[in-house]
């Protein structure tokens, strides 16, 4: 099994000059959470989330029509190939913390989005055919680790909570 095989055939993306309001819609539109942003030639070159989007409207004094998607993009986009196996997906999820990875030709050029919900679905205890794919415990630990806080800070006392 191959990722080819277990992500959806339609990717939403963007340019890095689309407006964080064009974005957003498109989010919304396609029922999405991640928009990968694409070059004249179609390369991946960053990726945008929901959050990114929510984060730079709550600390820029501005409209979402007034900020571009490269002023808050992430650059430092992780990928996988259509070919590459389940397995290596998780890997990559895993050490970088990434719920979702970009599918990219050899050339970088966008070809769909895995997801961990596209390898949760897949999942099985057992593949009846033998064949390769993701499992119930492989996806169930891979989760566990997004889960985990990769920055840990020390909790105030109850009593020095911040309070807006």
């Amino acid at each position: 099994m191959n990722i080819r095989e277990l992500s959806p055939s339609y990717v939403a993306s963007c340019r890095p000059e689309a407006t964080l309001a064009s974005a957003a819609a498109l989010l919304d539109e396609h029922d999405c959470g991640i928009l990968p942003v694409v070059d004249d030639a179609y390369r991946v070159v960053g990726v945008l989330t929901d959050r990114d989007i929510c984060m730079a409207l709550a600390a820029h004094p501005t409209s979402a029509a007034g900020l571009c998607v490269r002023d808050v993009m992430s650059t430092e986009v992780r990928t996988i190939g259509a070919n590459d196996t389940p397995a290596q997906a998780m890997r990559a999820m895993r050490s970088h913390h990434v719920r979702r990875l970009p599918i990219t030709a050899s050339d970088g050029t966008l070809e769909g989005i895995l997801s961990l919900n596209d390898l949760a679905m897949a999942a099985q205890e057992v593949h009846p055919d033998g064949r390769p794919g993701p499992t119930l415990t492989e996806v169930a630990l891979t989760l566990k680790a997004l889960c985990a806080h990769h920055r840990r800070h020390e909790l105030p006392a109850r009593d020095q909570l911040i309070r807006i």
